[in-house]
């Protein structure tokens, strides 16, 4: 009887293209799993590397990913970064109700930088006349760059 053992899946989105991402093209990694007998053999990072390459050329300007607890060494080595925790923003330790969170903001802009995330800002409203910013994140490399100059 053939079993799964390994899995990883690219969901593609294309929106209104930015000036950081002409094509509009941007990609979501997802579904990967590894049958704990398969472990640390570097099959998942094969894998997920040859679906990035795929991605990339495919004109795919932006490639996210929704990680867990133990799916976060293995992204960092394919060069993932969490933004929150470059910050030390505890909010960085809770992915599964960050990924939540971020789902409910009404309005999350990003900043680039080529394919890095390097900072962001979410805000909720009330679609008149009030806005709160929750979030403004700035990856600390980035600080004093003035990289929301042109956003609005």
């Amino acid at each position: 009887m053939n079993k799964i053992t390994i899995c990883a899946s690219i969901s593609y989105i294309h929106i209104m293209p930015t000036f950081s991402h002409p094509t509009g093209k941007r990609a979501h990694l997802m579904n990967v799993y590894t049958k704990s007998s398969y472990r640390r053999k570097g099959i998942a990072h094969k894998m997920c590397g040859m679906l990035i390459n795929d991605v990339w050329n495919k004109g795919v300007t932006e490639i996210s990913l929704d990680a867990t607890v133990s799916g976060r060494p293995l992204y960092k080595s394919l060069g993932f970064e969490d933004s929150f925790l470059s910050v030390d923003w505890s909010s960085g330790h809770y992915p599964d109700k960050l990924v939540v969170a971020m789902e409910n903001f009404k309005t999350v802009y990003s900043a680039w930088d080529n394919d890095r995330i390097v900072g962001m800002i979410c805000a909720m409203d009330d679609g008149i006349m009030n806005a709160y910013v929750h979030y403004l994140l700035v990856n600390p490399e980035y600080h004093g760059q003035k990289m929301w100059e042109n956003t609005c």
